[in-house]
């Protein structure tokens, strides 16, 4: 508890692997696994755990349970299936076409407001992913760009509830009070708030509906805006990095193998973008631990071990992206060539890693679709326009990990300038 309450969570779990190897004890009922084909076998349709009640903490209004908080898996598996539609663009949801969309207010808004001045990219990515959410899920874009804010503070909230509800349940005892409908009637977001969550689910009639919308708007959104962020400083903080990329958009444009906005099949054919989407991913995962499954009645053996049924087990991932022996001994280095020069098993093993963060099998997040729609893009259209700069080089964001990146400030500076230019 006293750990995560630092916020740098990130930095002991790597060394806990290191010393104790991929499953050690962290609580009297609590497990620490960072082994990739354990997760994987503990998270599959057919021989997979179900939750713990730590995803009770995922469930903020007291009339009920939304997809994410949901410990039943029939229950789970059922609204799951009603939600992908949107989510994955199934049916007439076309994900690709509401992207461009939301792609061309973000060139704009860059051009219109934040040439040749300082502004705060943190808030800017968020406003570009909440709308994203909003459009796939409710059919239109939240406004967050449009109004150039945090409509109604939901973000400044989240980030203050984040890190107190992120350290208070790591003790099983609080998450028993944090998840009482009592505790959520009095102390939860309402829609009679004036701010934060409780606005933003103020006219969405439906109990099922707002829970679903407001779970995928503010921390789906958020889970898009933080590989964005990372990846804006890590690309513009490696100089050699930053000219690779500009220069592979720069030569697509030419022979004609990008269009604008760019696909998405376009984009995954180019290579070093690929390398560089899956390392920023890897150098600083968005979710380092939590999500916690329960081993089922009869117990496990997990990494030779025999667990008793009961036995929380939560993911290591910050160790799982950081092993040496699939990575290389540079795991601290942000170096997209790791990824390069591979055979196709070695990079698919390499891949199966990072795809683990998202989760796998019946719980496999939801909104990894779009989130991996939303970086193939971004990226491609802000660089073919701009030259991005790092406004703050001596502490260039302000970040603090728990369950899960809080990025608050990142400061950054955009100039006209195209690619390969």
């Amino acid at each position: 508890m006293r750990t995560m309450a630092r916020g740098n969570i990130h930095e002991v779990l790597p060394k806990l692997d290191e010393k104790y190897g991929p499953l050690c004890r962290i609580g009297p009922n609590d497990l620490l696994l960072g082994d990739l084909n354990e997760l994987l076998r503990t998270n599959s349709f057919r021989d997979g755990m179900g939750r713990s009640d730590w995803f009770r903490n995922m469930r903020f209004d007291w009339t009920g349970d939304g997809m994410a908080s949901m410990l039943g898996t029939a229950e789970h598996d059922a609204r799951k299936a009603i939600l992908s539609r949107a989510y994955e663009g199934r049916g007439e949801v076309n994900l690709e076409r509401l992207m461009d969309s939301q792609l061309e207010k973000l060139i704009s808004l860059i051009r219109e407001d934040c040439l040749d001045k300082v502004v705060h990219w943190a808030a800017i990515s968020r406003w570009f992913s909440l709308d994203i959410a909003t459009l796939a899920t409710m059919g239109r874009p939240w406004g967050s760009m449009d109004s150039r804010s945090d409509l109604h503070g939901s973000f400044q909230v989240a980030d203050e509830v984040v890190p107190f509800m992120h350290t208070i349940t790591t003790l099983a005892a609080a998450r028993k009070i944090t998840a009482y409908q009592l505790f959520l009637r009095l102390l939860g977001p309402k829609r009679t708030d004036k701010t934060g969550i409780g606005k933003f689910m103020e006219g969405l009639a439906e109990a099922d509906c707002d829970q679903e919308i407001t779970m995928a708007a503010i921390a789906g959104a958020d889970t898009s805006a933080i590989p964005i962020r990372v990846a804006i400083l890590y690309i513009t903080s490696t100089p050699y990095v930053y000219n690779k990329l500009k220069a592979e958009i720069a030569e697509g444009i030419k022979s004609g193998k990008i269009s604008s906005p760019i696909t998405l099949q376009e984009a995954r054919s180019l290579s070093y973008l690929q390398a560089v989407l899956y390392e920023v991913f890897r150098i600083l995962p968005g979710t380092s631990t939590a999500f916690a499954k329960r081993v089922n009645p009869g117990g496990d053996i997990i990494c030779e071990y025999k667990m008793p049924e009961g036995t929380d087990v939560y993911p290591n991932m910050v160790a799982l992206v950081r092993n040496k022996a699939v990575f290389g001994d540079d795991v601290e280095v942000f170096r997209p060539e790791r990824w390069l020069g591979k055979t196709a098993e070695e990079r698919l093993y390499m891949e199966k890693h990072i795809d683990m963060l998202s989760g796998h099998g019946r719980f496999m997040c939801p909104g990894k679709t779009l989130a991996w729609l939303e970086l193939n893009k971004i990226f491609v259209e802000i660089l073919r326009n701009f030259d991005v700069q790092i406004a703050r080089p001596q502490r260039p964001w302000t970040m603090r990990v728990y369950s899960t990146l809080v990025i608050s400030d990142l400061p950054v500076r955009f100039t006209e300038g195209k690619a390969g230019v």
